[in-house]
């Protein structure tokens, strides 16, 4: 459902924040996508350190 959520808010989101603000809304939107970037690889990290807690014995990649 997540999933389902960002990929229905996410063209909005970036939308008014493009064209609906402006230059000001280029720099949020780069900011945000920065700070995703950033925080994937730790989010990557913990999934991999804690999949056998939560019981997720497969490696799918």
């Amino acid at each position: 459902m997540t999933d389902q959520l960002a990929a229905a808010v996410t063209p909005v989101a970036a939308t008014v924040l493009i064209i609906g603000v402006g230059w000001p809304g280029w720099l949020v939107f780069g900011v945000l996508m920065l700070a995703a970037g950033a925080v994937a690889p730790i989010a990557q990290g913990w999934a991999s350190r804690t999949r056998e807690r939560y019981g997720v014995m497969v490696h799918s990649g």
